[in-house]
């Protein structure tokens, strides 16, 4: 079969050195939601198919993300592993989806995010009854650098619960503003135009 594509030079590259860019997994998985147990709660009037593409579209994040000023993507593919970066004022964070895939009653989507060192995961679960979707998010700290200890450990630590609180409050102020977007598509038919696929986590 290689006759046939003619001559070609091929050689091997090592990829140990690409390790260091790969970053280390969170100490705790993203949040199983219960009903009771979410930290938000918003019922959209719209397709459940429609609220999954605005959450995680990468290019309609601007509808929603309070303050976010640009957006930068290794790929448009929105898949696990892969990192795109929101560009705000001051700062910027640093996101990979984590998880990704179909519930038996809905989707489960979930991203973590740093920025100065500190890192929030963000779990979202969707689900749909009579046309109305259910959207339930949690928010916690991700893994700490066990490398830190004593006064560092600490200063750390109380940082993490203050980015965590802003957090916090970006996100329940982004979801309301991602309910009106729905809502507001829906009303003028410009739902999702395809229907939704669950995405392998692999």
């Amino acid at each position: 079969m290689l006759e046939e594509l003619g001559p070609w030079e091929g050689r091997y590259v090592p990829l140990g050195s690409l390790m260091d860019e790969v970053p280390e997994p969170s100490d705790r998985r993203p949040l199983g939601i219960a009903a009771e147990d979410a930290q938000i709660s918003l019922e959209i009037d719209a397709p459940i198919a429609l609220v999954h593409e605005v959450l995680t579209d990468f290019d309609q994040r601007f509808e929603w993300a309070v303050g976010m000023k640009d957006s930068v993507a290794d790929s448009p593919i929105n898949r696990v592993g892969g990192v795109h970066t929101c560009v705000f004022e001051n700062f910027e964070v640093h996101v990979m989806t984590v998880d990704h895939q179909a519930a038996p009653d809905g989707f489960h989507y979930a991203e973590s995010g740093e920025s100065g060192g500190v890192t929030v995961v963000t779990d979202f679960q969707l689900r749909e009854r009579d046309g109305v979707t259910l959207l339930m998010a949690n928010q916690i700290l991700g893994g700490r650098d066990k490398a830190k200890g004593g006064l560092a450990a600490v200063v750390q630590g109380l940082r993490g619960r203050v980015v965590l609180v802003l957090a916090k409050r970006g996100l329940a102020r982004g979801l309301k503003q991602l309910k009106a977007y729905c809502e507001r598509r829906h009303r003028d038919g410009s739902g999702a135009e395809e229907e939704v696929r669950a995405v392998a986590s692999t």
